[in-house]
């Protein structure tokens, strides 16, 4: 999420570039950073809560400091603005006054660590048959930084489009993704039926966690319920067992309170493939 291709991904998608709040040790090296960007007078990590980044040889007891810090230069010049965080436990007494608002987001994900019979089987059960109509019918490639092709991901491009019923993003930001999937950061898939590209998704992924991207379906055979996307992401999730990752990660996943239906039906969808969700707490804080 934080790797520079990413960063490079987000500021073409928005349009906006991000900000970094510093801390240096004496020597120069930076021993804690927190990305931001300015938003109608809110600070965040553009559509994402933000948080602070800690050298590896900062101890817990040197932390605190850092944040307090951070905050009292985040308040001095950004004074009024609201700042959308991530932050543990023992940072709240710093922050308590100043919280506005505190939100509950559920992560879902898919435990990699299970068996393939015990990840399926904690799929909602009408999911099997749509799975399995998929994998019958749907011819799925998948490429990474070994056989990547622009042809390819343009078609992925244009489903995207297809879907969305317009272009909603720069191409610059295809290219860029397209980048991270050469540098081995991300993956993608194509599905054909009867020789036609008609599905297709798009995974980020660490040495750790694979982190869903994007999925799209050919708007004409979606709108006849064909279920283009389920055997994709049931690939994926398997693929990425295969490849030793821990985690399979869909990110807020909330449907209470989502105010828009189509984010509403692609959060019921994701929550349909996980094997466990977890709460994080977001905090809104008031700068002064």
């Amino acid at each position: 999420m934080f790797s520079s291709g990413m960063i490079a991904y987000y500021e073409a998608y928005s349009g906006e570039d991000l900000q970094l709040a510093q801390v240096l040790d004496s020597k120069e090296e930076v021993i804690a950073l927190l990305p931001f960007l300015i938003r109608d007078n809110v600070l965040s990590y553009f559509d994402f809560p933000t948080r602070l980044w800690f050298n590896k040889k900062i101890f817990k007891s040197e932390q605190i400091a850092i944040f307090k810090q951070v905050l009292k230069f985040l308040s001095e010049k950004y004074i009024g603005a609201k700042l959308r965080l991530l932050m543990p436990d023992e940072f709240l007494h710093l922050t308590f006054g100043e919280i506005s608002s505190i939100k509950i987001e559920l992560l879902g994900y898919v435990d990699l660590s299970l068996s393939v019979e015990e990840i399926r089987a904690g799929f909602r059960k009408s999911y099997r048959s749509l799975i399995n109509w998929g994998h019958k019918n749907i011819i799925l490639e998948r490429f990474d930084n070994s056989n990547a092709k622009a042809d390819k991901f343009n078609e992925l491009r244009l489903l995207h489009i297809n879907a969305a019923g317009r272009e909603t993003r720069s191409q610059l930001s295809w290219d860029l993704q397209y980048e991270l999937v050469s540098q081995g950061h991300a993956t993608f898939y194509v599905g054909t039926l009867c020789g036609e590209a008609v599905t297709g998704a798009l995974l980020f992924h660490d040495k750790e966690r694979a982190f869903y991207g994007v999925s799209a379906g050919r708007r004409d055979l979606m709108k006849i319920n064909l279920a283009l996307s389920h055997c994709i992401i049931d690939r994926s999730i398997l693929d990425s067992k295969a490849l030793g990752l821990k985690y399979f990660e869909f990110n807020d996943i909330s449907v209470v309170g989502c105010d828009e239906l189509k984010l509403t039906s692609i959060n019921k969808f994701k929550k349909g493939f996980c094997t466990g969700i977890k709460p994080r707490l977001v905090y809104e804080i008031v700068l002064s």
